[in-house]
């Protein structure tokens, strides 16, 4: 056990789902002054990308040798976070979170399924909990499963993508820093259909809303979140999955617990139910044992 190694990468890893958890907070921020709706998404993944640009640049031969798949690769899990961060501007804070993190369910079956990973007793015990959990949350009002707004659709359909795009992760050979550019490249496309599908593309922000602090914050966000993300890819390096796992379900309950303090969303029975039994799940899933991991491809 190495406690002393292991100290520094995974405060950096508690930090950086700390700040996750906090995320949304100037996203809304943003959305309410100057950008709103998918204009905030859409620009924080313009100025993001125009920031990774330089690294995209120096490793433009490595990006065009990857092929198909890592854009395949990027286009899912780019997907996955765009629809993540808008669900946060369309439904509540708890529910963007905790259906976004049932992910750990649809990874376990689409293991099963595309790479003939055994579904063990304790696999199935996550999947029952993180399914028992989304009934809670998604059923409160009409006893049925499904998602209530838009942002509900936008966080179970980003949580869907995120596990494909785990599960191609898992067996890819691809650099991180070009993944993270066709990730950055795949956002910013989600964004602008989204931006184009709800009609705000006709609307753009005022000219003077460029220079509010709504777009201070959008700059100030979008600054963080890079070096935030090159940590997270880092600290995962150096630990184990299991520590991982644990130290980023940090993200889900600092994010529940500042909107309980600082939001007046509802948070009741069913929601409280539900963020035991998802978190339960994801416990089982990073505690228990795990099928070997495939031989590493390029896709």
């Amino acid at each position: 056990m190495n406690t002393g190694r292991d100290l520094f990468p995974s405060t950096v890893l508690m930090a950086c789902a700390t700040a996750w958890g906090l995320f949304w907070l100037p996203l809304r921020f943003v959305s309410e002054n100057g950008f709103p709706g998918a204009w905030s998404t859409t620009l924080y993944f313009l100025i993001s990308l125009v920031l990774l640009s330089p690294v995209m640049i120096v490793r433009r031969h490595e990006l065009r040798a990857e092929g198909l798949g890592l854009w395949i690769t990027g286009f899912f899990s780019g997907g996955a976070i765009a629809l993540y961060t808008l669900a946060f501007l369309f439904t509540t804070v708890a529910k963007a979170l905790l259906i976004f993190y049932v992910t750990p369910v649809w990874s376990t079956i689409l293991g099963c399924l595309l790479l003939g990973e055994r579904l063990s007793l304790t696999r199935l015990i996550a999947v029952l909990l993180g399914l028992a959990g989304l009934w809670a949350i998604l059923g409160e009002s009409t006893g049925i499963p499904l998602p209530q707004n838009l942002g509900d659709v936008m966080a179970l359909t980003g949580g869907l993508l995120w596990a494909y795009a785990a599960v191609r992760l898992n067996r890819s050979t691809s650099h991180s820093l070009d993944w993270i550019s066709s990730f950055m490249v795949a956002a910013l496309l989600i964004s602008l259909i989204c931006l184009t599908l709800n009609g705000q593309l006709l609307s753009p922000p005022a000219l003077e809303d460029f220079t509010s602090w709504g777009f201070v914050a959008l700059l100030g966000l979008a600054a963080a979140s890079l070096p935030a993300s090159f940590a997270i890819l880092w600290a995962t390096n150096k630990l184990s999955p299991g520590r991982v796992g644990l130290l980023m379900l940090l993200e889900v309950v600092v994010g529940i617990t500042v909107a309980a303090f600082v939001t007046d969303e509802h948070y009741g029975t069913a929601e409280a139910m539900g963020t035991v039994l998802i978190l339960a799940a994801a416990l089982v899933d990073i505690f228990g044992p795990h099928p070997p991991s495939p031989t590493k491809q390029s896709q």
